[in-house]
């Protein structure tokens, strides 16, 4: 069995509330959690308004399954009546209206149905409580051998309904590609014939510390000694290390990941043990990625993106998507103990191609900002695809402007729901701070 979780495709068009109604689109949401949280049909829906933003989808494509606004899928018509005829008892279909065509029909794709279904102790998360009911990021998906999988279904954690993420099996894959419907991007997270409950694990594996040795290289000059780590294979990885008997450790995890000896990129993680801490990917002898766990956080400090097949690679999308969970995770944290109720937020931004940051602030010019976790992926995707792309030198930005968008639409739909925000609140549009 194999398990995708859904996501709209790259080149596909997405849906944008509209403004003329969207406090009241955000607030309705409140009141159907009741419904959400029983895996129960919607009733009493409020019809929902969107346009499609030619800005956010210049060069983009209309397919059968758009995107909307981080929450589920709008769908057209013929592609509602032909998903319903086979799952209509696992996906409700809620009128949406496209205020740019009134004649056409259009559809809020909502998947019903939800699991207990995540194997919590062998997946690797992020939580945002110490119940660990919140899922905020998915690292590793674990699935549970022991429960029959509908179709399509959300994740649930107790009596909590993770609402962002969604799943499908091979069963409504099967069914989407067999009639031509497109939009739809199915990332595989679980294949139970090769990760299996006992962590059996596929091509992709992690390099033993063992395997992973130091010596001397006249390559890396940053003004400081710099001794470079290397994989058998000729994977280095640099930094400004000093030995402490039987490992290594970095006061600062200053260098590279890379094929090449000659060119890196600098990142600054304190007081991590390399022995320890640092996890080395491999996935069919290449380098995929390499994490460092810097105290309870797990962060990225390189991640391979193949742009060999000319179209972007799934593996990108799904970072971005994880960047944006973990961006609002962080800020909504930080929010909590704020005074209600909330006011109007703004939500700013730096970016140099090096650096940078996002953040919200309010009237009273108190800042909010993401964490170590969430900054240091979001400076190792943006840096990392803006080096491997082939094309445009300005791709690390374009990924940045697709985070920074993303996380305002997730925001502008989760604060009101989780806060109490004044009538006329409102998170306005990102602005570059110096």
């Amino acid at each position: 069995m194999k398990i995708y979780e859904l996501y709209t495709a790259e080149e596909g068009a997405t849906c944008c509330y509209s403004e003329n109604n969207k406090i009241d689109i955000l607030d309705s949401w409140k009141k159907y959690y009741q419904y959400i949280n029983n895996d129960d049909f919607i009733v009493n829906w409020d019809t929902t308004f969107f346009y499609l933003n030619d800005e956010i989808n210049k060069n983009k494509v209309k397919q059968n399954i758009m995107r909307y606004n981080n929450r589920y899928f709008i769908v057209d018509n013929k592609t509602k009546e032909m998903i319903a005829s086979a799952f209509g008892e696992y996906i409700q279909f809620l009128e949406a209206v496209n205020e740019e065509d009134l004649s056409a029909k259009y559809f809020l794709l909502y998947p019903v149905r939800s699991l207990d279904a995540l194997d919590i102790d062998k997946s690797e998360c992020r939580f945002m409580d110490e119940e660990k009911l919140y899922i905020s990021t998915i690292y590793k998906h674990i699935f549970k051998n022991d429960i029959e999988y509908y179709p399509v279904f959300k994740l649930r954690r107790k009596e909590v309904v993770n609402k962002s993420h969604v799943y499908a099996t091979d069963e409504f894959k099967n069914f989407i590609e067999e009639n031509n419907i497109t939009g739809f991007d199915f990332v595989e997270v679980y294949d139970s014939e090769t990760c299996n409950s006992d962590n059996e694990t596929s091509e992709e594996t992690k390099a033993p510390v063992s395997e992973i040795t130091t010596h001397n290289s006249g390559n890396f000059t940053m003004g400081k000694q710099m001794i470079p780590m290397a994989h058998e294979d000729g994977i280095f990885a640099a930094g400004d290390l000093h030995s402490t008997g039987e490992c290594l450790e970095a006061e600062y995890f200053c260098g590279m990941i890379t094929t090449s000896a000659n060119s890196y990129t600098v990142y600054d993680i304190d007081d991590c043990d390399m022995a320890r801490d640092m996890e080395v990917t491999y996935s069919s002898g290449s380098l995929k990625s390499v994490y460092v766990n810097s105290g309870n956080e797990k962060v990225p400090v390189y991640m391979c993106f193949d742009f060999s097949s000319g179209s972007e690679p799934e593996g990108l999308s799904k970072a971005v998507n994880e960047c944006v969970e973990l961006c609002a995770a962080e800020l909504l944290e930080e929010l909590k103990n704020e005074q209600s109720p909330l006011g109007s937020l703004s939500q700013e931004y730096y970016y140099d191609g090096e650096q940078m940051d996002i953040n919200l602030q309010d009237g009273s010019c108190n800042i909010y900002s993401i964490g170590n976790a969430a900054s240091h992926m979001l400076r190792c995707i943006c840096i990392c695809a803006g080096e491997q792309y082939p094309g445009s030198s300005d791709f690390g930005f374009e990924i940045f402007g697709r985070i920074l968008n993303s996380l305002h639409k997730k925001l502008s739909s989760e604060i009101p729901g989780r806060f109490d925000v004044t009538d006329d609140f409102k998170l306005y549009e990102p602005e570059m701070y110096d």
